[in-house]
């Protein structure tokens, strides 16, 4: 004789934007070396690595975290000197960004790469990656001035403190740039592991 199951009502699964799996060991491995590269003053080994793993994650078809790839890479360019290449690459992260419809998630990390074009003296680079960006921004519907707005008003409504680096790549985890789940939960925008603010 057959016993029927009592029923059960499906689990609960809460609304809203599930955390992005984590990359792959060896992706985290790389991002690992590049930030220690950064750190240790190697920005051409890293802007390598880092373009490496931006054109990785396109193939792959992860534009995100290509079009961050792409704006650490122009980081390490632009610290490193390399001003045209760091306007090539951050307006590749741009492309993706704008591609999406959404270019304020990479704003922040393309602010970065527009700032230290500037603070080495190349204000016609900085200012051909600022047109770029606030293009971009325009064809969404949005400013810099709007992002930043947002930002802050999310930055309020968190508590904790992000710890200073990711545990699994080692990337710095700056608050506007990393994606936030709820008011203590974020993700690594490199590595996509979760991050607990303290």
């Amino acid at each position: 004789m057959f016993r029927r199951r009592p029923f059960r009502p499906p689990r609960f699964r809460p609304l809203g934007r599930r955390l992005p799996p984590p990359v792959a060991p060896r992706v985290r491995k790389a991002l690992r070396r590049a930030h220690e590269a950064l750190g240790r003053g190697d920005a051409a080994k890293a802007a390598r690595i880092f373009r490496r793993l931006g054109e990785g994650a396109e193939r792959r078809g992860m534009p995100v975290r290509a079009a961050i790839a792409f704006a650490e890479a122009a980081y390490a360019e632009a610290v490193g000197g390399e001003a045209r290449r760091a306007v090539e690459d951050a307006g590749r992260a741009v492309e993706i960004g704008a591609r999406l419809g959404r270019p304020g998630r990479i704003a922040p990390a393309v602010g970065r790469v527009i700032d230290t074009l500037r603070q080495r003296g190349r204000e016609a680079e900085a200012a051909e990656m600022e047109a770029r960006l606030d293009a971009a921004l325009e064809a969404a519907g949005t400013s810099r001035r709007e992002v930043v707005d947002r930002l802050a008003a999310a930055r309020r409504e968190r508590r904790g403190q992000l710890p200073a680096k990711c545990e699994a790549c080692g990337a710095p985890l700056l608050p506007d740039e990393v994606e936030w789940h709820d008011a203590t939960t974020a993700s690594c925008p490199y590595c996509g592991s979760p991050v607990k603010a303290v």
